[in-house]
C-alpha cells in the first residue's frame, strides 16, 4: 500500500545520500500507517528515521527514533526486532563515543539473541561486543564472544560475518 511505497522511497533516497528527501518520505509514511501505534511498520520507519539521523550526525534525534522502534518491538514481543534494535542503539552509542552505554545495549542484544536462538543477531551481537571488548583492552572477553559467534556463523555458513570475526580474532 501507500505506506510501503513511501517507506521504500525513503530508503531509496537514503541510499543515494539525499537525507532531506528520505526524511520527507519516512515522515509521510508515519502519517499513513494504517495499523496503529503498535505496528511493526511503524517500528521499521522509526528505525529508518534513526538511521538517517545517524548519517546526519544528529545523535539525539537518532536515539529518540531508535528507542521508539525498540519500545514497539518490546510491546510486540518481537525478539528478533528487539535484538536488532538494541544492536542499532549500541552502534549509535559507539558513534557518540559512549562505550558504557554501547556495552549495555550490545550485551542485552546478545542475551536476547541467545535466549531466542536468533543466530544472525547472535553473530552480529558477538561482533559488536567483540569489537568493543577488543577496543577497551579486554582481549579475553573479545575472544570468548567472537569464538561463539564464529561457531554459530559456521553452522549457517555466514561467510560475510566470518570475514569480520576472523579479522577481529587475528588482531
Amino acid at each position: 500500500g501507500k505506506f510501503m511505497v513511501l517507506n521504500n522511497l525513503g530508503i531509496l533516497y537514503g541510499a543515494f545520500n539525499n537525507e532531506e528527501m528520505a526524511l520527507k518520505y519516512f515522515n509521510e509514511a508515519l502519517l499513513v500507517e494504517p495499523n496503529g501505534p503498535d505496528s511493526n511498520n511503524l517500528a521499521i520507519t522509526y528505525n529508518n528515521l534513526g538511521s538517517v539521523f545517524i548519517r546526519l550526525k544528529d545523535f539525539g534525534s537518532a536515539l529518540k527514533y531508535h528507542q521508539k522502534s525498540l519500545e514497539i518491538k518490546y510491546r510486540l514481543n518481537d525478539t528478533k526486532g528487539i535484538a536488532a534494535s538494541l544492536n542499532n542503539i549500541g552502534a549509535l552509542y559507539m558513534e557518540m563515543r559512549n562505550a558504557d552505554q554501547a556495552l549495555v545495549n550490545f550485551k542485552e542484544a546478545y542475551r536476547y539473541a541467545r535466549q531466542n536462538d536468533n543466530k544472525q543477531a547472535l553473530i552480529y551481537s558477538s561482533i559488536n561486543l567483540g569489537t568493543l571488548y577488543y577496543n577497551s583492552g579486554k582481549r579475553d572477553d573479545a575472544f570468548t564472544v567472537l569464538k561463539e559467534g564464529e561457531a554459530v556463523a559456521e553452522t549457517i555458513d555466514a561467510k560475510i560475518y566470518l570475514k569480520d570475526i576472523y579479522k577481529l580474532l587475528s588482531q
